[in-house]
């Protein structure tokens, strides 16, 4: 992943990667990230956190946009892709509920002492997909590989480093994964 700036100017959007590359589907957030990071680094700053968001926590700083790539634990079907539009203190909100991410008490953690410094909290997106298995092996399962495609087009559609774009939330299952191409 390419040097990040100083922690206290202004910067691009963060995409951060989660998960666990020896945890099958929990490697998901890492697979995606590395998909996106050639094609887009020209309008987001990429990082791959692993499960260690508190060792990277000045990175989250001064940031207006934040895209988590993760794992994503919904109680939907194997395959099944996530989208979460939170305002920071939304999403800190959410995770002290204990309610959507796996790797919420990092995340959580992190935001909360991001505030706790007086610093604003960015805009969150948390793409996932639901996993199908978690357990050791380094392969995503195929149905997770299959949505990993998918979701990689999604983000190329939905360009969320831009701050003007509109999204919300939303659900695709393995049925509902088709994309329509823009023309350019």
């Amino acid at each position: 992943m390419g040097d990040l700036l100083d922690p206290r100017e202004s910067r691009k959007p963060l995409v951060l990667g989660l998960g666990h590359p020896l945890r099958r589907d929990d490697g998901l957030g890492l697979y995606v990230l590395c998909k996106l990071e050639a094609r887009c680094a020209p309008f987001a700053d990429f990082l791959a956190c692993g499960q260690e968001v508190l060792r990277w926590l000045d990175h989250l700083i001064n940031r207006p946009q934040l895209m988590v790539l993760d794992a994503l634990d919904g109680g939907y079907p194997p395959g099944t892709v996530i989208r979460l539009v939170r305002s920071g203190d939304g999403l800190l909100d959410m995770l002290s509920l204990n309610q959507a991410h796996s790797h919420d008490n990092n995340l959580g953690l992190a935001l909360a002492l991001t505030r706790e410094r007086g610093m604003p909290l960015p805009a969150v997106i948390i793409y996932g997909i639901q996993p199908a298995d978690v357990t050791l092996g380094n392969e995503l399962t195929p149905c997770v590989a299959k949505a990993a495609d998918f979701l990689v087009k999604q983000l190329l559609v939905d360009e969320p480093w831009y701050n003007l774009r509109c999204l919300s939330d939303a659900v695709w299952l393995a049925s509902d994964q088709i994309i329509h191409e823009r023309t350019r």
